[in-house]
């Protein structure tokens, strides 16, 4: 059965509005000096003094999300099967548990 066009529309939104988020993590833990340069030095100052293990939350986070979108999308679509649906929900759930958990952590100034 072919997909409807509004389906490949809808499922797209969330993986380019992940993928963003991918982009962002990447540039700024890679610190590329010409994505950087748009940020002042005290943002930088900020982001640079972030504890390693909301670096790595952020990062799986972003990554999972985004790896979820795209199965997800893959799997509503039709190109894979229901398997792989239920695991990008999983990834895409590990994803928003990991971020949320990191900003509870860090309103509570725990491992600071």
């Amino acid at each position: 059965m072919k997909s409807r066009w509004h389906i490949w529309v809808v499922g797209s939104v969330p993986c380019f509005r992940n993928a963003s988020g991918a982009f962002e993590s990447t540039m700024t833990t890679r610190r590329n000096a010409a994505y950087m340069r748009n940020f002042t030095p005290d943002q930088l100052a900020y982001l640079y003094n972030f504890p390693q293990w909301i670096v790595a939350s952020w990062a799986i986070a972003v990554w999972c999300t985004l790896l979820g979108s795209v199965l997800s999308d893959a799997a509503i679509t039709g190109l894979v099967g229901n398997g792989v649906f239920l695991f990008s929900l999983a990834l895409v759930t590990v994803g928003i548990l990991t971020m949320l958990y990191g900003r509870r952590v860090r309103q509570n100034r725990v491992l600071r």
